[in-house]
């Protein structure tokens, strides 16, 4: 169970850098079920770094909390 989870949260962190602000991204603006639509905007690349890192922070926080509510209360009470 522990490791599954520790294997999502990477898997959420690649999938974010792979997604937010790909320029490899092919759309190209065409039409979906008829509703015209235009390509995204470019990502500033600054942003795009602060933004990942902050759900690269933010997953390790979910993960880190979760073990701590699920551990004894002995295990790592110093740390906190």
């Amino acid at each position: 169970f522990w490791g599954l989870n520790i294997n999502r949260t990477r898997d959420l962190n690649r999938m974010a850098t792979a997604w937010y602000g790909n320029e490899g991204d092919p759309w190209d603006g065409t039409e979906f079920m008829g509703a015209p639509s235009s390509k995204a905007q470019a990502i500033d690349p600054a942003e795009r770094q602060y933004l990942l890192g902050q759900i690269s922070l933010m997953t390790w926080a979910f993960v880190r909390s979760m073990k701590r509510h699920l551990s004894p209360p002995d295990e790592d009470e110093e740390d906190y």
